[in-house]
């Protein structure tokens, strides 16, 4: 169908009665039908049904699941090219149709595909995609799906084995162009949107060539062999790709080998590809990749080396590998086998040849497989050896049927009432449970063979006797591979079969077969002649090693062996900061959280000063003894640590300091064999590096000085050497020290000589200690959010398909954004909700899913909290405290990235609001750490470098309690004798004579050994009571006054005996403001008065052993006066505390407690003069303007449409023009002529008495108008 010229089939009459009966000669299989209008005009069929016969008499209507007329709308134009190797299909194509045609399902879901004929293989490499032209329905993502017959799909995968999610496009006009980093070579093509915008709206374009095949059918028995005798190849580098289709899961692919030891070994082995190769060291090297290459359907392989470094791929699910020993050419001068070997060889473990298709073997540049067809000389007749092949691939007279869900089934019309039943079959399956077989027989009983937690069992139930479970096999089946299974029921007897092992089982049996008809269930749950089966356990998709478990669904993890069944902490500082600890712990740390090293064992070591040191250990700290080594270096000790070199140095990295001791002592053994220069360094012994460098000092010294600590201090036994072994003086010498560049540790290995051989006296002995660091960078890396829109932008965060996030806070807000990003349509949130809930948000493509944790505890609590959130190809998880975690597993479908375009704001939404405001350290994304503190270092809005609040400051005066907020604070004053915003202001009143205050401890009476009282006045009058402490019940009592002469007394009775002390040198009634603070200590015998900012007096008593110096039973406190006082202070009293009672405070707060209360003449409250401190105001911070990016801003204007500002132009020129034109007429009829206020009449007049005189009309003067707007 090609849209050229003006034919198409015309009714003569536009109606429902009309049919196009189309007789295709014979009986025929369709599968498609297309249709189009007629060209280059807008008549064309929209919707239609089709009916079908075999007699062109009689017809039958196609159907839908549901019995009605299948009705089938037509959305798109098809068009088909085979030119060479340019456009292939399009669908409403981009370039060549215009208008708004596209592919548009009737629903938009994930479950829709564009299914695209290409009539015959071809090589794709690229595709173009548009929406809908002028509208917003377009398809932002999609993955691409090929196929040989249309039944069998694959998709086209990323290196990784994740379906590849090609970017659609970003409106309905643009085209985007994807191309194939491996073309696709198919002759069927499937799209599938996975989202779009608005509405699925799709036109598509494919790109490609012709493909032409060389297949070459091998049978199980056959080869091919080339002579590589007079042709040998010796190589650094090759490659070998080609394609494969088989229904055998075992068999030998590729094989060659040489005479010193070299081979490479390709085989299929139990549906995997399995590449052994040796290169001459006699060490085997195996890649395996791949999974199900046993389906029938063609996959593609590719083996790329370069010396010692091979890449293997299988359907673009690339593993990457290299070649144990220290050889790196291949040669190879025996012969080269495809297909299969003669004998066993070195390096197979599969024993079978292979049995299916080859198509296209690349070896390097050279097609085998057309190779060995035009082999047909003479001269080539000998290199190539053909056994049992052919150049075609035959399809397997197999049919496969696959079971999608489990309510489909099929049935088969069998042989009623015969006295045996004998079934074979072959089936796959990664599911524990289903039912395999059933049959009922004629006569009562039936027959059930089913899956049972992945084991085979038969369910039988005959005539006249009890059911039977039969549970043969012990291991299970449900691994994914072909499992044949043969059962054989007759009388009395039970046969079970499973891969050739046989089950006899003999009991009282007796049976009938029944009959069925053939017939399948259900509708798109039951496909033929495909086995469509999904390995989701290749490539692993569980981290850290962990075995990948699966069903027809989903895949499982388990993680039992591989140390991330527990999270465990990121350093010793972090176990410190989450446990109590004792001076040592031994654990496991994980340096990069879930990133790809494993956790590995430490000793972490506690001081008391808050020190924290790090300890690996290895299996050499005890001191070794070296004889019998006299050459440089001959004696080789690698050190084995307990954690691998990546792990160390990425701890060491972080670290702020590391050190390792190293002690070597030595008898006539030298070390350095010092003093030497640069040029002539030729130690006897040395250290190599954590980068294998061998290194040109000793422990304690510095970098390149090549001496040990005793050449660098000046100490050594000779001073004109700089090791003390190089002196060779009698006895045992020493050398040592710490080895603190970090940047070198840990010491890899140690190689030592000049000691000699067992007969003589030269001997050594050394003792490397294990590797120490200090200090966690980690925990160093904080900054501080001090304004709620303040915010750290980091690049776009590719969280992909699985990602991990890392961090701890501290805040007093309990609603905050922490962290956000967005794409067009995904986004991820983490968000602080009610200080209780810790909650992750994302939208990976379907609808927005969250999980959160809720805590009995509050996380706003200003403590730091640690937060691990992750969201893989399952689901996401986040963990609060390394213990409190929650899950959310995603809805079946296809595996979606997440998608994210935007920065990764820290601090609030990507606008900026919803901010956060506290602390934020230790950041990690997928295990890597992210510097947070450079860009408070900088000077960034609204951030501080460190944690770094406002109660730092102390603000908060009188021992007020300051709760943080980080953007501010609040003072608690309740336990202080102030009020006000800073605890500052004064709670006082102004005493009369007949007024008193007094304090009731009602029945809570009080006994205080060391009491804390304040009381701060003013007076004129110069003498008074100020404040008094009593008790009824023991007569003891405490009183503060101000004596007649304006001095301070402080008289008090505890029971021992009165006591009267006065606080000398000061006048106390001279109207000035006076602090005055009591105390008593050492068991009460010393009496302590502060006053003002004087010099503190002690008063210090004779108490005996046997009295007693406490206050007891205080009952009241009294101030002003006690009743049995006719006249009181005067003045103003103010700041009276006595240890957590502030009785003015509780006096005149609303509705105050009925224990205090004051008597005589009412009192007010007063601030007694002393005017209130304050701060300071903060400096009101405001977010700068964005930074405007020039370029952006000029390609904005360019992008101004240049007809509209030529129009916009050319109307304010043709508006000047006529402006100009009205005024030159204007002027032109007006040319010499002017106006004024002169009567008329008076033109002749000599002077203006003569001019009034002859006026006709009067002064035509105006009078002045006052107008109101």
């Amino acid at each position: 169908m090609v849209p050229l010229g003006g034919n198409a089939w015309t009714a003569q009459s536009s109606d429902f009665g009309q049919y196009l009966v189309i007789d295709l000669g014979q009986v025929r299989n369709i599968t498609e039908i297309a249709t189009q209008g007629r060209p280059f005009s807008s008549e064309y069929v929209m919707e239609y049904s089709i009916s079908y016969g075999t007699n062109g008499l009689d017809y039958a209507d196609y159907k839908e699941p549901g019995g009605n007329t299948k009705r089938l709308h037509i959305c798109l134009t098809l068009s088909l090219t085979t030119s060479s190797c340019s456009l292939l299909f399009l669908v409403s194509s981009i370039s060549l149709v215009a208008g708004q045609l596209a592919w548009t399902p009737e629903e938009s879901t994930y479950y829709h595909f564009l299914t695209i004929n290409l009539d015959g293989p071809k090589q794709i490499h690229s595709i173009a995609t548009q929406g809908r032209e002028g509208t917003s329905e377009y398809v932002t993502e999609y993955i691409v799906q090929y196929s040989n017959d249309g039944e069998g799909w694959l998709s086209y995968t990323s290196a990784l084995g994740e379906p590849e999610m090609f970017k659609g496009n970003i409106n309905g006009d643009s085209i985007r162009k994807n191309s194939f980093e491996v073309p696709i070579i198919a002759q069927w093509v499937r799209i599938n949107p996975t989202r779009w915008r608005d509405r699925i709206s799709l036109r598509v374009e494919l790109y490609g060539c012709d493909y032409i095949a060389d297949n070459l059918y091998f049978n199980g028995t056959a080869l091919v062999r080339m002579d590589l005798m007079r042709d040998p190849i010796s190589a650094t580098r090759e490659s070998i790709r080609f394609r494969l289709k088989t229904t055998a899961a075992n068999g030998v692919l590729i094989y060659s080998r040489g005479t010193q030891g070299d081979y490479v070994a390709l085989q299929l082995r139990d549906n995997r590809l399995l590449l052994n190769i040796d290169l001459g060291a006699g060490i085997m090297t195996s890649l395996s990749v791949g999974s199900l290459l046993d389906d029938n359907i063609w996959h593609d392989v590719v083996i790329s080396r370069n010396r010692r470094d091979i890449v293997f791929s299988v359907d673009r699910v690339v593993i990457r590998g290299r070649v144990k020993g220290e050889f790196y050419r291949l040669n190879l001068n025996r012969g080269f086998y495809i297909g299969g070997v003669p004998n066993k060889q070195d390096g197979l473990i599969v024993t079978q040849n292979f049995t299916g298709c080859m198509e296209n073997l690349y070896l390097n540049s050279t097609n085998i497989i057309r190779t060995i067809k035009e082999a047909n000389s003479y001269e080539n007749y000998f290199v190539y050896e053909k056994v049992n092949t052919i150049y075609s691939c035959p399809e397997p007279p197999i049919i496969p049927v696959t079971f999608l869900t489990k309510n489909s089934y099929a049935k088969l019309k069998g042989y009623e009432g015969v006295r045996s039943l004998n079934v074979s079959f072959s089936f796959r399956t990664y599911e524990e449970d289903g039912l395999l077989l059933f049959h009922k027989f004629l006569s009562d009983g039936e027959v059930k063979l089913f899956l049972d937690d992945g084991k085979i069992k038969v369910d039988l139930v005959t005539s006249g006797n009890p059911r039977t479970i039969l549970d043969n096999y012990d291991e299970t089946f449900n691994d994914g591979r072909w499992h044949t299974v043969i059962l054989s029921i007759e009388t009395n007897s039970l046969i079970l079969n499973v891969d050739n092992r046989p089950m006899k089982t003999m009991r009282l049996l007796s049976m009938a077969t029944g009959t069925v008809y053939m017939e399948y269930c259900c509708k798109n749950e039951v496909v033929f002649d495909s086995c469509q089966m999904i390995d989701r356990c290749n490539p692993n998709p569980c981290k850290h090693s962990g075995i990948c478990k699966q069903n027809s669904h989903e895949f499982l993890c388990d993680c039992s062996n591989t140390g991330y069944t527990a999270l465990n902490p990121l350093s010793c500082t972090a176990y410190k900061n989450t446990n109590a600890v004792n001076q040592r712990a031994d654990l496991k740390i994980d340096v990069d959280g879930s990133g790809p090293l494993r956790p590995f064992p430490v000793t972490c070591e506690f001081y008391a000063d808050g020190r924290i040191v790090t300890v690996i250990r290895h299996s050499n700290e005890q001191t070794t003894q070296v004889d019998g080594f006299q050459e440089p270096g001959s004696f080789v000790q690698n050190i084995m640590y307990e954690a691998d070199m990546e792990q160390m140095e990425a701890l060491v990295n972080r670290s702020n300091s590391c050190w390792q001791r190293l002690q070597y002592a030595c008898k006539h053994s030298r070390l350095f064999n010092s003093p030497s220069d640069e040029q002539n360094f030729r130690p006897f012994s040395w250290w190599v590096s954590r980068y294998n460098q061998k290194m040109d000092f000793w422990s304690g010294s510095l970098p390149g000085s090549r001496k040990c600590e005793c050449g660098v201090m000046g100490t050594c036994s000779d001073p004109t050497k700089w090791c003390n072994c190089d002196s060779e003086l009698e006895g045992w010498l020493e050398d040592g020290g710490d080895i603190t560049q970090k940047e070198f540790l840990p010491v890899k290995q140690l190689r030592f000589g000049d000691t000699g051989s067992a007969l003589d006296e030269k001997e050594g002995r050394y003792t490397l200690g294990p590797l120490m660091c200090e200090g966690d960078d980690l925990f160093n890396n904080v900054v501080t959010f001090r304004v709620s829109d303040a915010t750290i932008n980091l690049p776009a965060f590719d969280m992909g398909h699985s990602g991990d996030i890392y961090f701890e806070f501290r805040t007093t807000s309990e609603n905050a954004v922490i962290m956000h990003s967005k794409g067009p349509t995904d986004y991820i949130k983490i968000s602080l909700i009610g200080g209780y809930q810790l909650q992750f948000q994302y939208q990976a493509g379907s609808g927005p899913l969250g999980v959160s944790v809720d805590t009995a505890y509050k996380m706003s609590d200003n403590n730091w909290h640690s937060v691990s959130v992750e969201r893989n190809r399952k689901g996401a998880r986040i963990v609060v405290d390394g213990a409190q975690k929650s899950e959310i597993r995603e809805p079946p479908g296809p595996v979606r990235a997440l998608h994210l375009t935007s920065l990764l704001v820290v601090g609030a939404t990507i606008d900026y609001r919803d901010g956060f405001v506290g602390c934020i350290r230790a950041l990690l994304l997928n295990g890597r750490l992210i510097d947070l503190r450079q860009h408070a270092d900088r000077g960034q809005y609204g951030l501080s470098p460190g944690c770094v609040g406002k109660c730092e400051s102390n603000p908060c005066l009188n021992n007020g309690t300051c709760q943080e907020r980080y953007d501010g604070y609040h003072c608690d004053c309740r336990w202080t004798a102030f009020k006000g915003p800073i605890c500052a202001d004064e709670i006082g009143v102004n005493m009369r004579p007949s007024s008193m205050i007094r304090y009731d401890f009602s029945g809570s009476w009080r006994s205080t050994i060391s009491e804390n009282i304040r009381v701060g006045f003013t007076t004129t009058n110069p003498k008074g009571f100020l404040l008094g402490f009593s008790s009824n019940l023991t007569g003891e009592y405490l009183t503060i006054m101000v004596s007649n002469s304006g001095h301070l007394r402080v008289v008090f009775d505890f029971g021992f005996e009165r006591q009267e002390v006065i606080f000398p040198g000061k006048h106390f009634g001279l109207g000035q403001y006076h602090d005055v603070r009591i105390r008593r200590k050492n068991s009460g015998s010393v009496l302590v008065m502060e006053v003002d900012n004087y010099e503190s007096q002690e008063f210090t008593f004779n108490i005996k052993a046997s009295a007693d110096a406490q206050f007891n039973n205080i009952q009241y406190m009294y101030i002003g006066r006690n009743e049995s006082m006719t006249e009181g202070f005067i003045g103003c009293v103010s700041r009276v505390e006595f240890d957590d009672i502030y009785p003015l405070k509780l006096l005149f707060q609303e509705d105050g407690p009925s224990n205090v209360r004051s008597l005589g003449t009412p009192l007010n409250e007063d601030f007694c003069g002393v005017e209130p401190v304050t701060h300071p105001p903060n400096m009101v911070e405001t977010r700068p303007p964005p930074l405007v990016d020039e370029e952006k801003l000029r390609q904005i204007y360019n992008r101004t449409d240049s007809a509209i500002l030529g129009g916009v132009l050319a109307v304010i020129f043709l508006a000047l023009v006529i402006m100009a034109i009205l005024i030159g007429r204007y002027l032109a009829r007006h040319k010499g002529e002017y106006l004024t206020q002169e009567d008329k009449g008076a033109d002749s007049a000599m002077d203006p008495d003569s001019a009034v005189v002859r006026s006709a009309t009067g002064h035509q003067v105006q009078k002045k108008k006052e107008w109101f707007i």
